[in-house]
């Protein structure tokens, strides 16, 4: 409180060791140096104290009867409420092979008797520091963690609650654009055309961001079964092709089904993300094509451009969902919205991948790689 001293707790060492005469000497010194003291003369007895009350720190001798301090240290890192407290070994042991064994066994260090106080004194402080550190991070980890659950939460709150009105507002421009398109001048029916498209495209992205956080926090169960990729991809680009006044966008020919194992309705979500997400953004009058092929073991669909190669280090950021708002930032209009962090979890989801690929001459080419069924 203002205006008052703030007196800090003493860190709380337990000193282990059979050695009753030594262990007396450790703990005066550590009282000196203005620590909390915990004496304890045998292993077993430790393990039950440092359970019962978990301490800062723990200085361990090796050599002890019916448990030693290895055996004691490997206790400890087993329990996940003992694991992350630092131990160090005081030993007259002094080859090199007794030290390895102690770091193995999970000691942070290892000083050898008879010690000097004031190099023991350095090696508390410096653990002492580290572990101080350690625990802040871990808390501003976990402080920024819940703030960007609560800020995740309330993006796709917002995005979840626009969704009923943009669906209503979209039918309704459809449905007024059925009926008042033949009495309209040609102007005015083409921007009523191109807002029932603008809406479309706001639902797809909307769709895609609900996807990817449902599929990132599990609230998804994926239904599998054999389903033909072809086919989706078709019905896919079928989709886009509607929403689209931009560019051309060319279906290679593809002989025979492309059977996959995979949720129906999310691998249609991916293909049109990954079309969609190509088409918004060439050049007015491009050439988008879609082909698919069958690999060993896998079919790749593949989404071409003639658009200017996008930069290689731009590539595995536009996959990722913190980079990609990052990349929208810079001013680099490589994506749109989520749509690519979406294929990527929705590929991996299924037991595939997804990448890009930018060459000089030949554009770009965005993929997704998915295993062929078994059937």
């Amino acid at each position: 409180m203002s205006g008052q001293e703030v007196i800090e707790t003493p860190r709380n060492i337990i000193v282990v060791d059979d050695d009753p005469i030594t262990l007396r000497i450790q703990e005066k010194m550590l009282r000196d140096w203005g620590y909390k003291a915990t004496p304890i003369i045998s292993g077993r007895q430790a393990i039950e104290a440092i359970r019962s009350n978990p301490p800062d720190l723990i200085i361990l001798d090796i050599n002890m009867p019916e448990m030693d301090g290895y055996a004691v240290c490997e206790e400890l890192k087993k329990d996940p409420q003992t694991a992350a407290i630092p131990v160090i070994f005081i030993s007259a042991y002094n080859e090199t092979s007794e030290k390895v064994r102690a770091f193995k066994a999970g000691g942070v260090d290892y000083i050898t008797k008879p010690f000097q106080p004031d190099e023991v004194r350095a090696r508390l402080a410096t653990h002492l520091d580290l572990l101080a550190k350690a625990r802040a991070l871990k808390l501003s980890y976990e402080k920024l963690r819940r703030s960007e659950t609560m800020r995740d939460a309330m993006i796709n709150m917002v995005i979840h609650d626009l969704r009923s009105p943009l669906t209503s507002i979209g039918l309704s421009m459809e449905y007024l654009y059925g009926e008042a398109q033949e009495t309209l001048d040609e102007d005015s029916a083409a921007l009523l055309s191109e807002a029932v498209k603008s809406v479309k495209w706001m639902g797809h992205m909307i769709n895609s961001m609900l996807d990817l956080h449902k599929l990132e926090t599990g609230q998804v169960k994926l239904s599998f079964a054999d389903c033909d990729f072809s086919a989706i991809v078709r019905e896919g680009v079928k989709s886009i092709r509607d929403m689209t006044t931009n560019c051309a966008i060319v279906t290679e020919p593809f002989s025979g089904s492309a059977m996959v194992k995979a949720d129906k309705g999310i691998l249609l979500r991916v293909v049109e993300s990954l079309v969609g997400n190509t088409v918004k953004m060439v050049s007015e009058g491009a050439t988008v094509r879609v082909g698919l092929r069958e690999e060993p073991g896998f079919f790749r669909l593949r989404v071409r451009d003639d658009s200017t190669p996008i930069p290689s280090e731009f590539h595995g950021l536009l996959f990722d969902k913190y980079n990609a708002t990052k990349v929208r930032a810079m001013k680099r209009s490589y994506s749109t919205g989520l749509g690519l962090p979406f294929c990527k979890a929705a590929a991996e989801a299924h037991g595939g991948s997804v990448g890009l690929e930018s060459h000089p001459e030949n554009g770009n080419t965005f993929w997704i790689l998915l295993p062929a069924s078994m059937v």
